[in-house]
């Protein structure tokens, strides 16, 4: 699994970025992943020189940019983990669209990959169980792998 959380949360948004702009064309120049991002030209040419440094794209100066098998491993670990908190939080909390992804885009960067997947086995648990899954959200924990703890139960009532 890419080691996402070594990487700034920039970074990450660029990956990202270049990852969704190589499926909405063909080729991707340093102007589309500018505009996708709401950022001039000279902040792209100089993430990109960081991520070619680590190999995570590849690109010449006034050239197309590519992500590299690294670089694209990088970015779909991104992308999902932003897909399946938007989804949780539009889906099943019922957070507006807007505001879901918003949300996503600032928590995909600090979940760690265990939370990540844990939190993609809930959502895909309730996508097919319907109000079933919901309904049975309390026996997640179990279901996931993980272990219930009873410090909630331990805790001093006020």
């Amino acid at each position: 699994m890419p080691n996402t959380l070594a990487l700034t949360e920039s970074a990450q948004d660029y990956l990202e970025a270049l990852l969704l702009a190589s499926e909405d064309r063909s080729v991707v120049r340093i102007s589309d992943v500018a505009r996708r991002l709401g950022v001039r030209l000279p902040s792209v040419v100089a993430m990109l020189k960081g991520l070619a440094a680590k190999g995570l794209v590849k690109h010449e100066r006034y050239g197309l940019v590519e992500l590299t098998e690294a670089g694209r491993a990088e970015a779909r670990a991104v992308l999902a983990r932003h897909k399946a908190i938007f989804r949780f939080l539009n889906g099943f909390l019922g957070v507006s669209e807007a505001t879901a992804e918003i949300d996503a885009c600032r928590i995909e960067h600090v979940l760690s990959p265990d939370t990540v997947k844990r939190l993609l086995k809930l959502v895909t648990l309730l996508e097919r169980e319907g109000a079933a899954g919901k309904a049975g959200l309390h026996d997640f924990p179990r279901l996931a792998g993980g272990r219930r703890t009873s410090a909630c139960g331990k805790r001093a009532k006020s």
